[in-house]
């Protein structure tokens, strides 16, 4: 009997190793661990046994204890393939911005005026102009002196902005005394930040021209040129709201023409050709980023003469319409400028004019592909008037293209073209100029700069007799504070 219940028990516990084994194998093993034996003493109380003692953190149940089990090395599957990932278009990075320019160490210093800053300069250059008179029959040379002073006012303010400049140009001739030339362009502009997203925009100038004889505005037997003077100012209120900004431009031009003294005594009185133009415009635009500004503008402009009825018995007084679509970008120190496509319409009190419109561009656009070269583009579109009998007004187109380079710190190459079209409505004699020059200044010190320029001039006009080259070459130096 005794060696049976070995027998049995020695069996019974082979077969319990070996679902022990098996369980190992399985992932969600469970192995329970025994009860610890109790002892008991004389008195019939219990206490653990000394493995127990000795080790409190044994489990006192069956409790059971989770293991995983780690997979052969030798027997385990590699892992599947990873699914193949679809190929991204590769684009290229955007070109760096180029880095800005250092300060100029020949730029003048100016002069201090409490918190704003004025920099003076004054040109003199002596002049060759192989045609003074402006004409292809009785064409003339002779020499000149340029005096040509400027200055320009910069304020340095935290809040708020003052800019204000004048320039006058002045040719007197050695012996064409009576072809001497004046010319002046002054301006201010003054920006007041009334609060974070509104600013106030206040500007004023007067340009004071002359018109040779030449141009179809001015009777072919004047003695002299023509001074004609405009004056103009504006305020533009400006009001940002999230992307999307208003302004309000009203404004007003005045126009004042000489008179002009013929060949052969008398003169001819240009008071019927001025005029007021106020002026009145909306601009709402959509920032869609940082660098890209769109924007819609409509304007009126109705223009009232000095006289009603002028020389020739007709009525110049009219009514204006102005629209332009454009786009304003800055996306980087590379680009940057202002766009738009321009459509003017302007209706005549006089009957016997047609209804004119003019349909073109207006820009205003830098290009610097190098620290060392700027490129400029300049276009414009206007509708302008006319004393021509018979002709309602002018459409006029201008280019001009400009480049500057800079061989060295102080020596600046420029080089510029230009074409302006005078389109005379319902007439066939239309005027175009073609301008080319090309410019050096090497700058000697910070307060004197040496200059020299040659500039050619070519129009072509409807009148054949009127066309004409002039060729102007000039050097001298040019001071500055």
């Amino acid at each position: 009997m005794t060696c049976l219940a070995v027998a049995g028990s020695g069996q019974a516990a082979a077969q319990q190793a070996d679902s022990f084994r098996s369980a190992i194998m399985r992932d969600d093993a469970v192995i329970y661990q025994p009860v610890p034996a109790t002892e008991y003493t004389t008195a019939g109380q219990t206490r653990q046994p000394q493995s127990a003692r000795q080790n409190p953190q044994l489990p006192a149940t069956n409790a059971p204890v989770r293991i995983t089990t780690l997979p052969d090395p030798a027997t385990a599957l590699p892992p599947p393939p990873e699914p193949p990932q679809p190929l991204a278009a590769t684009v290229p990075p955007p070109p760096p911005p180029l880095p800005a320019r250092p300060a100029d160490p020949f730029a003048p210093n100016g002069l201090a005026a409490g918190s704003m800053r004025l920099f003076p300069q004054l040109e003199l250059t002596g002049v060759y102009n192989d045609n003074v008179t402006d004409t292809a029959i009785s064409k003339q040379a002779d020499g000149a002196l340029r005096v040509a002073p400027s200055a320009r006012l910069q304020s340095n303010w935290s809040r708020h902005s003052l800019t204000a400049s004048a320039a006058s140009e002045h040719y007197f001739y050695l012996d064409h005394h009576e072809f001497n030339e004046t010319s002046l362009n002054s301006q201010a502009n003054l920006r007041l930040d009334i609060r974070r997203d509104t600013q106030l925009e206040l500007a004023s100038t007067y340009i004071l021209a002359q018109t040779p004889p030449s141009s179809g505005e001015v009777p072919g037997n004047a003695a002299e040129k023509r001074d004609d003077h405009e004056f103009s100012a504006s305020a533009r209120l400006i009001h940002r709201a999230n992307r999307f900004i208003t302004s309000l431009r009203l404004g007003a031009r005045a126009f004042k023409f000489g008179n002009v003294k013929l060949i052969g005594g008398g003169t001819e009185n240009n008071s019927d050709r001025d005029y007021i133009e106020p002026s009145a415009a909306l601009r709402l635009a959509y920032e869609s980023s940082p660098a890209i500004t769109t924007f819609l503008e409509a304007g009126y402009a109705p223009r009232f003469h000095h006289k009603k009825i002028d020389r020739n018995g007709q009525k110049r007084n009219s009514k204006g319409f102005t629209t332009s679509l454009g786009l304003r970008f800055n996306p980087s120190p590379v680009w940057s400028g202002e766009a738009a496509l321009v459509y003017e319409y302007r209706k005549y009190e006089d009957k016997n004019f047609k209804t004119a419109s003019n349909i073109g561009a207006t820009a205003n656009i830098n290009w610097r592909p190098s620290n060392l070269t700027q490129i400029n583009l300049l276009l414009d579109t206007s509708l302008d008037e006319s004393s021509v009998s018979g002709v309602a007004g002018t459409r006029n187109y201008d280019v001009t293209l400009t480049a500057t380079h800079k061989f060295r710190e102080n020596l600046t190459g420029t080089l510029s073209g230009s074409i302006n079209y005078d389109d005379f409505i319902d007439s066939p004699g239309d005027d175009v100029y073609f301008t080319v020059s090309a410019g050096v200044s090497y700058v000697v010190h910070r307060n004197m700069e040496w200059i020299a320029n040659y500039t050619m001039t070519h129009l072509k006009s409807g009148v054949p007799s009127a066309s004409y080259t002039q060729n102007l070459l000039s050097t001298g130096i040019r001071f500055r504070l």
